[in-house]
């Protein structure tokens, strides 16, 4: 069984920054094997780093959604030629 070190993200023990649009940005440095929690039952995991990719395993809830952005973006593109 592999160990998992994990980082719990906390606004108090972080700092943060409100973009323009009101979300918060925090840039991570992350090793493989290496976590990130989100709340209390989202992780982000750092599965493997070869050459210029890294392999990403997400733990959510059912009810989250996880998309990779850039199929949302050519969703949305694809809808707007049609419109």
């Amino acid at each position: 069984m592999q160990i998992r070190k994990q980082l719990r993200l906390k606004s108090s023990s972080s700092v943060a920054r409100a973009n323009s649009d009101g979300k918060g940005t925090l840039v991570l440095g992350r090793r493989e094997s290496e976590s990130i929690l989100i709340g209390d039952d989202i992780e982000v995991i750092l599965m493997r780093l070869k050459s210029s990719k890294a392999r990403v395993e997400v733990s959510a809830p059912e009810h989250i959604d996880i998309n990779r952005s850039e199929l949302l973006e050519s969703r949305q593109i694809t809808s707007n030629n049609y419109v």
